[in-house]
C-alpha cells in the first residue's frame, strides 16, 4: 500500500505542475551511454547480480 501512495503522490503532483513526461530513457543515461538497449539490460543485469550477492553475504 504504501509502493502504490507513493506512486499515485508522484503522479498527482507531476500532473499538478505541469511536470510529467513519459521517457523510456532518462536524458542522464543517453549523454552517458547512449540508447542502447543492450546496454540498459547489461547494466540491469550486473546491478542485480551485485545487489544478490550483497544478500548473500549479509546471509539474507
Amino acid at each position: 500500500m504504501f509502493i502504490i501512495g507513493i506512486f499515485i503522490g508522484a503522479l498527482l503532483s507531476a500532473t499538478l505542475f505541469g511536470d510529467f513526461k513519459f521517457q523510456a530513457v532518462p536524458d542522464m543515461w543517453k549523454r552517458h551511454f547512449g540508447e542502447s538497449a543492450v546496454s540498459r539490460g547489461l547494466v540491469a543485469f550486473l546491478g542485480g547480480a551485485v545487489a544478490m550477492f550483497g544478500a548473500r553475504l549479509a546471509d539474507g
